[in-house]
């Protein structure tokens, strides 16, 4: 197999074959910390990790700790930045129970969307909007700039029960399966807030679903979103990638953690919108069907409705940010303190 030189396109050409030199390599892979497809795997490759904690999602059961956290860190930011003369950039946007329709098919199709963002890609570098899941008090993580497209989620702490007889996944949940009432209206709002960065920014090239304790690397997501678009994909072809996570065994799908970092194809998402389904998915995840599935595991059963599945890579990692300095490192879970991203940050820019 041929190898990437590019810089933070260090991996090895695989799946996508005729592509050459593939920064999108879509396997799923048991290589000990890179993508892994079942929980024996991951137990036998992490070891003392519990694997159902390590795949059940977003790490927020303890709200009154991470919210103390963010405002210790909020003071912290604010102590440095006004020590340089600057300017605190803004927090967070509760924007859960979002459920507007966003695109009227008389006024926008995915085709005249698709058309104006593929126009814009061509005379310059695509574009990436970032979801980012936080707390009451998260500022704007440290990896982003004023100019970027990036809006901050902090969900309700109080939230509509399970009405309808659903009943939790005990398998697949694992520990998670007893958290508090607030993990669960996270876990449960979420895709209608998601609804909101398509509303901002309908004409992003890219999406990137992350928490605020992921680390993204971004010359390395630039050179990655560069790769797709120049030499792997097809114009119309979806994409929905991250660190793979294989749930088939419960009976649900392969999916993608959306701790170390979730990347979707632009078109991807505003088809999922276009035709009603991110509407249905939200709605089931609220208080339908999937009121008991984690947003991780909604997310890929929301893709499957429109025939896209989850697409493993080890450039985003779920579990470990050891391998920070790596040029091929995309994202990384987790890492709470800001001043730890930042030097994590640094140390992969050398």
């Amino acid at each position: 197999m041929a190898a990437c030189s590019q810089r933070g396109v260090a991996v090895a050409a695989a799946s996508f074959g005729a592509a050459g030199c593939l920064w999108a390599a879509v396997s799923y892979s048991s290589r000990p910390g890179g993508v892994l497809d079942d929980l024996e795997l991951l137990e036998e490759q992490v070891p003392g990790t519990d694997p159902l904690m390590v795949g059940a999602g977003s790490e927020i059961a303890d709200f009154q700790t991470a919210e103390q956290q963010a405002a210790e860190d909020e003071r912290e930011e604010a102590d440095e930045i006004g020590a340089r003369g600057g300017i605190v950039p803004g927090g967070s946007s509760d924007v859960g129970g979002v459920n507007a329709t966003l695109f009227p098919p008389e006024e926008n199709t995915q085709e005249e969307l698709d058309a104006a963002s593929w126009r814009r890609r061509r005379s310059s570098p695509a574009t990436v909007a970032f979801f980012v899941l936080g707390y009451k008090n998260s500022m704007r993580p440290v990896w982003t700039t004023q100019d970027d497209m990036v809006l901050v989620f902090a969900p309700p702490a109080t939230c509509v029960n399970c009405t309808r007889g659903q009943k939790p996944i005990k398998k697949a949940s694992g520990a998670y399966l007893h958290s508090s009432h607030g993990w669960w209206c996270a876990q449960r709002t979420y895709l209608a807030a998601m609804r909101q960065i398509l509303k901002q920014h309908p004409l992003a090239d890219w999406y990137l679903l992350a928490d605020i304790d992921t680390v993204i690397f971004r010359d390395s997501l630039g050179a990655m979103m560069k790769q797709l678009d120049d030499e792997v994909l097809a114009p119309t072809e979806h994409l929905y990638m991250g660190h793979g996570y294989d749930l088939s065994r419960s009976k649900l799908t392969k999916m993608i953690m959306s701790g170390g970092g979730v990347l979707i194809r632009g078109l991807t998402l505003r088809r999922l919108e276009i035709l009603g389904h991110l509407d249905w998915c939200a709605r089931a995840q609220l208080d339908g069907v999937w009121c008991y599935h984690h947003l991780d595991w909604v997310i890929a059963e929301c893709m499957a409705r429109i025939g896209v599945k989850a697409r493993g890579h080890a450039g985003f990692q779920q579990n470990t940010c050891h391998m920070h300095e790596d040029v091929g490192q995309v994202a990384c879970h987790s890492a709470k303190r800001r001043k730890l991203q930042r030097k994590m940050i640094a140390a992969h820019n050398v």
